[in-house]
């Protein structure tokens, strides 16, 4: 098994290199999913404690592969270079190969949405979306995947209605709720809304201030704690 992922080091390097020149373009990537997902496959059959969440995966190979920043750069791959078969196919099977929790970090669940609607299969990303809202009311990925669903769908009622009844006060935007206000702006787009398209603005725009300042301050912080290391480091 170690040679087995000693070449899925080799192909995610090429990846990496690849996006770093610029000569191997989508390729690489799915040549290197290829072979996790043979190594995956040949792991349910020999093994019968399989591992069940990516985490477990990392532990049981100590941590050396680091699979779910690679999974997370392979996703974003795909969407980038519009490989929505291709997406929607990692997505499917890393959501039946692995269990996942809300928040896991890959959006697996918005790749799917996305990948139907831009496949043309409106009607399943909006029933899917609709599905997914009743089962996590709260997650606000999956708000704005339900709107997107709407938007691509043209049911533009259908999702003022629900935009509203979420965003009574419209009066501030948090990181977490940022997902779903992008997707309200886009609905304010679709609809030629400029009004709320005015107010989402001014709540999106606080919010990249918001996070600018807050990443500028970690900066400073983590380059104090650098200069405190050096200048400690000589006398430990």
């Amino acid at each position: 098994m170690a040679n087995k992922w000693k070449k899925f080091d080799q192909s995610t390097h090429e990846c990496y290199v690849g996006m770093l020149t610029g000569k191997t373009g989508i390729t690489s990537w799915l040549k290197a999913f290829d072979v996790f997902r043979s190594i995956l496959d040949n792991l349910r059959q020999e093994n019968a404690a399989f591992p069940r969440t990516v985490e477990e995966l990392e532990d049981d190979t100590e941590w050396v592969h680091d699979f779910y920043g690679w999974l997370e750069d392979y996703l974003d791959e795909l969407d980038m270079h519009g490989q929505y078969r291709q997406l929607l196919d990692s997505v499917e099977y890393l959501l039946k190969t692995f269990d996942w929790s809300e928040g896991d970090g890959l959006d697996l669940r918005f790749h799917k949405a996305q990948c139907l609607w831009e496949l043309g299969k409106t009607d399943q990303a909006h029933a899917y979306c609709k599905c997914w809202i009743k089962e996590e009311p709260e997650n606000n990925l999956a708000n704005a995947a339900y709107v997107s669903a709407c938007i691509h769908k043209r049911t533009y009622q259908e999702a003022w209605d629900f935009v509203n009844g979420r965003m009574q006060d419209w009066d501030f935007c948090d990181e977490d709720a940022y997902p779903f206000y992008r997707a309200v702006d886009r609905l304010c787009d679709a609809t030629g809304d400029k009004e709320k398209k005015k107010k989402i603005q001014k709540l999106i725009q606080e919010c990249d201030e918001r996070s600018e300042a807050e990443f500028e301050a970690w900066l400073e912080d983590e380059d104090l704690d650098d200069e405190e290391d050096d200048f400690f480091l000589p006398f430990e």
